[in-house]
């Protein structure tokens, strides 16, 4: 709050260029479609943690692992 956006890019080591790619691509974009991103990203992060697993149990049990 009350900083100005460069200097905390500048922290992170965001250049002005990935600043600029990043309004250029995502500016305008709602709220809710955000929202909704975020969700698909919780549900393919979880069935590929729950695939991976299954992979995992199955190499483990045919020996393989």
């Amino acid at each position: 709050a009350g900083r100005v956006v460069k200097e905390v890019y500048r922290e992170h080591g965001i250049s002005d260029a990935t600043n600029h790619n990043f309004k250029f691509k995502y500016c305008g974009i709602e709220a809710s479609d955000i929202k909704w991103l975020k969700a698909i990203f919780a549900d393919l992060t979880l069935e590929h943690r729950i695939l991976k697993d299954i992979l995992v149990k199955s190499c483990k049990a045919s020996g393989e692992a």
